[in-house]
């Protein structure tokens, strides 16, 4: 089951495939996800909804943060 997205600021909700890509200035290779309603850049996770309706705060700064983290062990000492 994929998880839907919730815009922090005007509620749009909807999947990670139906975000849209804002690239960053000066990085080439780094791009931000924003809402296609009104260009926030702040989501709520929401998942499995109909069982708990629990809403997880999720930025794509978090994001990107767990990635570093999550492949920390492998860059290590190359």
């Amino acid at each position: 089951m994929k998880n839907k997205y919730e815009c922090c600021k005007c509620g749009w909700t909807g999947f990670h495939s139906e975000k849209r890509v804002k690239p960053n200035d000066g990085i080439p290779f780094l791009h931000t996800y924003v809402c296609p309603n009104c260009g926030h850049d702040s989501f709520y996770e929401i998942k499995n909804e109909e069982c708990t309706g629990e809403k997880l705060p999720l930025t794509d700064a978090i994001q990107f943060g767990n990635y570093l983290n999550q492949n920390a062990e492998k860059w290590g000492d190359e």
